[in-house]
């Protein structure tokens, strides 16, 4: 079904990696969750802690956008994310 009216719009995701800590803070390692911040304060969005991650969504009646921020190094995003998924924090 074409988007517009009537139409299911799927949520949105954007996960942002980067590494914790004060010695990464403003270096190429954060590119993405500095991109995140941007992003979400330019929407007024506001940072949850869920588990390892903190997580912005947008409100109804816009369409639904996920930021998603790991607490975690890039070299364990990738289990974090999968935990995220499996307890059904983000995903559909």
């Amino acid at each position: 079904m074409a988007e517009g009216r009537g139409a299911a719009v799927s949520p949105q995701y954007v996960v942002g990696l980067g590494n914790p800590g004060e010695r990464y803070r403003d270096t190429p390692h954060n590119v993405g969750c500095a991109v995140l911040n941007q992003l979400a304060e330019s929407r007024h969005l506001r940072w949850e802690r869920t588990g390892d991650a903190w997580i912005a969504r947008t409100r109804a009646p816009d369409p639904e956008l996920c930021l998603v921020r790991l607490e975690a190094y890039v070299n364990q995003s990738g289990a974090v994310l999968r935990s995220l998924l499996e307890e059904q924090i983000v995903g559909d």
